[in-house]
């Protein structure tokens, strides 16, 4: 896809790795590791697998993450395992500061809840408690001209209006939390096609 900056958890060939045209190099923390389950029936079908206790993917910071005030689409496939501890699916906010956003579910529910420059738990851009364990679903959170939607499985969950500037070059983590005020945690599940 056009403008693709980091294309990860599709691999499932034994490494983690860069698909777009960038190549960055993925650090896998912990045992986060290629995993052959897929929702997908062409190659490379694989996903990333989380343990929910320590695993994780970082990219190192860049300048492609620097969203500013433009548009852009975040976008991957998910399937949990549960729903135990509150768990991450993105997170660019610096560690001890909120320029950023934060991708995540909560505790029990599961709601989806993203947050953008976020500095307390209120200061949601958009969330949608219509997701769930045992299946895959595709999550895309977009903003265009300032206003953010949510959709899971192509539909339209929640629209909010987030303008804000995130202007930093953070390095960006998938599966965990970087912001280390926030709560959120290890996701455990598995991640497909995150760009």
């Amino acid at each position: 896809i056009t403008n693709t900056q980091l294309l990860t958890c599709q691999n499932s060939t034994g490494s983690i790795t860069d698909a777009s045209s960038n190549s960055y190099t993925i650090q896998p923390h912990a045992n986060a590791q290629p995993n052959p389950f897929t929702p997908f029936s062409f190659n490379p079908n694989g996903s990333t697998i989380f343990d929910g206790t320590g695993d994780y993917l970082s990219a190192a910071s860049s300048s492609d993450f620097t969203f500013g005030t433009g548009d852009f689409t975040i976008e991957f496939w998910a399937y949990p395992s549960n729903f135990t501890n509150r768990g991450t699916f993105y997170d660019s906010r610096p560690s001890g500061g909120s320029t950023g956003i934060t991708i995540g579910h909560e505790a029990s529910t599961g709601e989806i809840r993203v947050y953008m420059n976020a500095t307390g738990g209120s200061d949601i851009a958009v969330q949608s408690s219509d997701f769930s364990t045992g299946s895959w679903q595709h999550v895309a959170v977009t903003r265009e001209s300032g206003t953010v939607k949510l959709f899971i499985g192509g539909v339209l969950k929640d629209t909010g209006t987030a303008a804000d500037d995130m202007n930093n070059t953070n390095a960006v983590n998938v599966g965990y939390k970087t912001y280390t005020s926030s709560s959120y945690n290890y996701f455990a599940g598995y991640i497909s096609n995150f760009r």
